[in-house]
C-alpha cells in the first residue's frame, strides 16, 4: 500500500501559525484540509477514508473516478452482509449510489487494474467511532499512523482480535488476552498504516465496547 499525505503533526503545526490565524482580530479557524493519494492494486484491498468530503462522503465525491469494474463493498456494521457499488462506465451504480465512506469507516475496494485515488477533505480532530459486538471494520478517523493502542488510542477489551490484511493475502492476527497482546506481532500491539482499515472481533462475552474516541485541540 502506497500513501502520499500530508503529515498530521506537521498539520497541526500549521495550524497554530498565522496562515490559519486572523492577526488583526485574533479569530483563528480549526479546519485543517488533507489529502491522501492512495495506490490501489489489481486485486482486493481493505482501505479507508480519512476525511470529511465536501460537498459529502458520497462515494462518487471521495472516488470519483475508476476502472471500469471497480468494486466497493462496506460491511453492514452490527447486521452482517455489504453494501457494494460498482463503477460502470463513469457512474457508481448497485445498492446504494448514494453510499457514505465517512471517516472512521472501513471498506474493500476490488480494483480490476490498478489506479490511485486521491482523498481530499477536512480532518476531524474531535471524533467517536462506535464500536459494537461481533464483527466490524473499522479505520482511524485521524490519518495517522502508529501503534493501535498506544498511538491511535483504541482501548481494547479482553477477548478482542484484530485482523489485517497482508499484502501477499490472507489476514495477520493478533488478539488481547490477560491484558497482553499475542499473535502473529509476537506480543506487541497492532501497528496500522495510513490508509489503512482492519477486522475487529469484539467478544460480547466481555461486555459492552469504549467508544474510539479521539480530541486533538489545536490554537492558542
Amino acid at each position: 500500500m502506497k500513501t502520499k499525505s500530508l503529515i498530521l503533526t506537521a498539520l497541526l503545526t500549521v495550524a497554530g501559525t498565522a496562515g490559519l490565524m486572523a492577526q488583526s482580530s485574533n479569530v483563528y479557524s480549526q479546519n485543517i484540509v488533507g489529502y491522501i493519494s492512495q495506490s490501489y492494486k489489481q486485486g482486493y484491498q481493505l482501505t479507508a477514508c480519512h476525511f470529511k468530503g465536501s460537498p459529502n462522503n458520497q462515494i462518487s465525491t471521495m472516488i470519483p473516478t475508476a476502472p471500469d469494474g471497480t468494486f466497493v463493498y462496506k460491511f453492514k456494521k452490527g447486521i452482517g452482509g455489504y453494501t457494494v457499488d460498482s463503477f460502470v462506465d463513469g457512474a457508481w451504480e448497485g445498492d446504494d449510489a448514494s453510499m457514505l465512506l465517512s471517516p472512521g469507516d472501513g471498506f474493500w475496494v476490488y480494483a480490476p487494474s490498478a489506479f490511485t485515488n486521491t482523498f481530499v477533505g477536512e480532518i476531524q480532530l474531535g471524533s467517536t467511532n462506535t464500536i459494537g459486538n461481533g464483527y466490524t471494520i473499522l479505520s482511524s478517523v485521524i490519518p495517522q499512523a502508529g501503534k493501535l493502542q498506544t498511538d491511535l488510542k483504541f482501548t481494547p477489551k479482553e477477548g478482542d482480535f484484530i485482523f489485517q490484511l497482508k499484502p501477499t493475502g490472507g489476514y495477520k492476527v493478533n488478539d488481547l488476552a490477560d491484558g497482553a497482546w499475542e499473535g502473529d506481532d509476537g506480543g506487541n500491539e497492532p501497528t496500522i498504516s495510513v490508509g489503512e482499515s482492519f477486522w475487529v472481533y469484539s467478544n460480547p462475552a466481555s461486555g459492552a465496547h469504549t467508544n474510539w474516541s479521539r480530541d486533538f485541540i489545536v490554537g492558542p
